[in-house]
């Protein structure tokens, strides 16, 4: 087994779109969608997987890291960081409405990608498990800033979550071995009970409501029918199929200082779906 230091380290260089796409100030989301070279996207996902880091391949990094217990040192600090612990602590996160595919367990927030400190990688807001089909999600958290704007689009967070499932497709087979021994170790703990994890993880962009409305509001129509054409091509050429999700209206004082729900039980509503575009 390596050490995590005899490769060099993964960069983000010579990546266009799938880890350096930005849109444009002066761009609608419908234009920068439609700026998207499909063909070069997915060029870009399998040349990303070649040169993944192997994180299960360092003997000295845990994929789940045992220091996450779900508690941020401070409530004042950033909302989406203490969103994401909030529902890690909720662990059962409701329904997989568009799937059917039963309750829906978080595995672990900030989960680290990076095989060696100098990988140009950053961390996915949070993974988790369907009880169903085992679906092995990569989620992308976003929420609106202080002042209700939105500072990313949902190609963004589409983008970049990609880039990480491509990470994780190449990790598989680690983080099914450390899913085993997190079971074997927490026999007791329902969010370990889960069934064989598939080989082909999915993607969700998770979001309260006001940052969907926000995206919404922002863009003209056309961005939502040009998005299910992108969702569609990532699902037919890589088989990775995209879930948009909202949280509803959470915001920071439905967190207490624990980050914990405040009597608030979270559950993904359908936002965006491959039959109906509607934004609610």
């Amino acid at each position: 087994m390596g050490t995590g230091n005899s490769r060099k380290a993964f960069s983000t260089s010579g990546f266009n779109i799938l880890f350096n796409f930005k849109q444009r100030s002066d761009e609608s989301l419908s234009e920068a969608i439609g700026r998207i070279d499909q063909n070069m996207l997915f060029e870009e996902y399998r040349r990303s997987k070649k040169i993944a880091p192997k994180r299960g391949e360092n003997p000295k990094l845990e994929i789940f890291p045992s220091k996450h217990k779900g508690i941020l040192p401070s409530k004042d600090g950033d909302f989406e960081r203490h969103l994401e612990g909030a529902l890690w602590n909720q662990c059962l996160v409701g329904i997989m409405p568009q799937s059917h595919d039963g309750e829906f367990r978080l595995l672990d927030y900030q989960f680290p990608l990076y095989e060696q400190q100098s990988d140009q990688i950053g961390k996915v807001d949070l993974v988790g498990v369907s009880s169903g089909r085992g679906n092995f999600a990569v989620i992308e958290l976003k929420v609106t800033d202080e002042k209700g704007r939105v500072n990313d689009s949902p190609l963004s967070a589409l983008i970049q979550a990609l880039g990480y499932t491509a990470i994780i497709v190449e990790n598989m087979r680690f983080i099914k071995v450390a899913v085993a021994m997190k079971q074997k170790e927490n026999q007791k703990d329902e969010r370990w009970n889960l069934p064989s994890i598939a080989e082909k993880p999915s993607i969700i962009l998770l979001a309260p409501d006001n940052w969907w409305f926000e995206n919404d509001r922002n863009n003209d129509g056309n961005w939502k029918g040009k998005f299910k054409e992108l969702l569609n091509g990532i699902k037919e050429n890589l088989g990775i199929e995209t879930h948009c999700f909202t949280l509803g209206d959470i915001s920071k004082v439905d967190i207490g200082w624990k980050t914990e729900m405040c009597g608030y039980k979270p559950e993904f509503h359908s936002v965006i779906t491959f039959s109906d575009l509607h934004i609610r």
